[in-house]
């Protein structure tokens, strides 16, 4: 196989070959505008030698999702082409990798709690592994703030599309870091969104901290949506109702 990759890798042309190492740092795929992005560097023309990889069978199309284009490596190509990615290239890959991902989640936020909730399930879907590279490149950087606002970002889409459980770990991971009160809230409102399904109880409780803080600091938005996830959260345990932990009653 790695005879294989590198027989096709040395038919491409300096700039294809550098633009397949800096793909590699996408996981699960990517779309165009993806590529353009992490493409910046000694290629030029990123779609002239992202056309020439696809024509290599280097780099596949797949599915359209919501009218934009998609394609990915396959894992042993994209593991392959990573060992030709030095460090400071790799660095700079994953930052622009993030930076899109970052224009995205935060693109689709309104989408997402709009009319265009649809559409927009679908793209982040489509971008969850990258979307992953992005929590832990801030993981990796002492950035909680990021991560922390990426999870709030994140949430909805966490639970309704099956990654409860996994939001739930990447918000265990930021609960012992250091973060400035907004980011505070956001993680606490984040953490209860992924866990009122699993852990009620918790998410109540982090729900109602996160409203109690955002009140504190003047975020009505953010106080709403931590009220919000409160009721949520008594209605899935019987544990929070009148005489348990939540300040929310049936009776309101």
């Amino acid at each position: 196989m790695a005879a294989t990759f590198a027989w096709s890798r040395d038919l491409l042309n300096a700039p294809a070959r550098s633009l397949l190492a800096r793909l590699s740092v996408c996981a699960g795929g990517f779309s165009l505008a993806t590529a353009e992005e992490v493409g910046v560097g000694p290629p030029v023309d990123v779609l002239a030698a992202l056309a020439e990889l696809v024509e290599r069978s280097l780099v596949t199309r797949t599915a359209d999702v919501e009218d934009t284009e998609r394609f990915r490596l396959l894992d042993p190509v994209r593991q392959s082409a990573a060992i030709a990615l030095g460090g400071t290239e790799r660095d700079d890959a994953r930052s622009a990798l993030t930076a899109r991902c970052w224009e995205t989640a935060r693109g689709l936020l309104d989408d997402l709690r709009g009319a265009n909730e649809v559409s927009a399930l679908r793209l982040l879907e489509a971008d969850l592994g990258n979307l992953r590279v992005t929590f832990e490149h801030c993981i990796a950087g002492a950035r909680a703030d990021d991560a922390a606002e990426l999870l709030w970002l994140l949430w909805f889409h966490l639970g309704i599309r099956g990654h409860a459980r996994e939001g739930s770990a990447w918000a265990e991971r930021l609960a012992p870091l250091p973060m400035g009160n907004v980011s505070r809230v956001r993680w606490l409102v984040g953490s209860a969104g992924v866990g009122f399904g699993t852990n009620p109880v918790q998410a109540c409780r982090r729900a109602q901290e996160g409203m109690a803080v955002a009140r504190r600091i003047g975020h009505d938005a953010l106080a709403a949506e931590a009220a919000m996830l409160a009721v949520l959260a008594a209605r899935f345990s019987e544990t929070c109702w009148p005489h348990g932990t939540c300040w929310w009653t049936p009776n309101g």
